[in-house]
C-alpha cells in the first residue's frame, strides 16, 4: 500500500508543478506533511487506526509529489555537480540517520512523541524553507546556479540585468 502511494504521489507531481512552481510546491508540500504527521498523531491518540492508516498514506503521497521529487530538479537548478553530490549524500545521510533511530523513539517515546516530533521537525522545515528557499521561476540556468552565491562572488556576467530571462 505504501509502494502504491509512492506511485501515485510521483504521478501527481507533474500535475501539480504544471500549475505551480518549485518553490511554492516545496513549502506547501512541507506544511500539509506536517498536517498528515499531526494527524497520525491524533488518530494514534483517540485511537483510530484507520485513521494513522490513511493519514500515513496521504502522507507519503504528498512528501512524493512535493519535496520527494522536485528536491531534486530545485537542487540541480541551484547548484554545480559538486553541490548536488554533497546536497544528496546529506539528504541520504539523514534518510540513514531517521532509518536508525525510528525504531529506537518509537520504542522509547512511543508512537505518538516520534510521530509527534517528526511533525515539529517538518514543521520547522517548512518555515526554513520559507525562508530561505529562493524562486528559480523566470531566472536562466546560469543565474540559478548562483542564486545562492554572496553578490560579492556572483561572476561578472557583462549583462545589465543579472541573468533573468524575458
Amino acid at each position: 500500500m505504501l509502494a502504491t502511494a509512492n506511485v501515485v504521489g510521483a504521478i501527481i507531481g507533474p500535475f501539480i508543478n504544471k500549475c505551480f512552481a518549485i518553490r511554492p510546491m516545496i513549502i506547501v508540500g512541507q506544511f500539509v506533511m506536517f498536517t498528515f504527521l499531526g494527524l497520525i498523531v491524533m488518530f494514534q491518540l483517540i485511537d483510530v487506526p484507520i485513521g494513522v492508516l490513511v493519514s500515513m498514506t496521504l502522507m507519503i503521497v504528498s512528501y512524493q509529489s512535493t519535496l520527494g521529487s522536485y528536491y531534486f530538479v530545485y537542487i540541480n537548478q541551484v547548484s554545480n555537480e559538486t553541490q548536488n553530490s554533497v546536497a544528496v549524500a546529506a539528504l541520504w545521510g539523514m534518510v540513514l540517520f531517521f532509518s536508525l533511530v525510528t525504531s529506537p523513539l518509537i520504542t522509547g517515546i512511543g508512537i505518538v512523541g516520534t510521530f509527534a516530533l517528526f511533525a515539529a521537525i517538518t514543521f520547522v522545515g517548512g518555515f526554513y524553507f520559507l525562508v530561505y528557499m529562493r524562486s528559480t521561476q523566470g531566472l536562466s540556468s546560469e543565474a540559478c546556479k548562483v542564486l545562492f552565491y554572496p553578490d560579492d562572488l556572483k561572476p561578472n556576467t557583462g549583462l545589465d540585468e543579472p541573468l533573468i530571462k524575458d
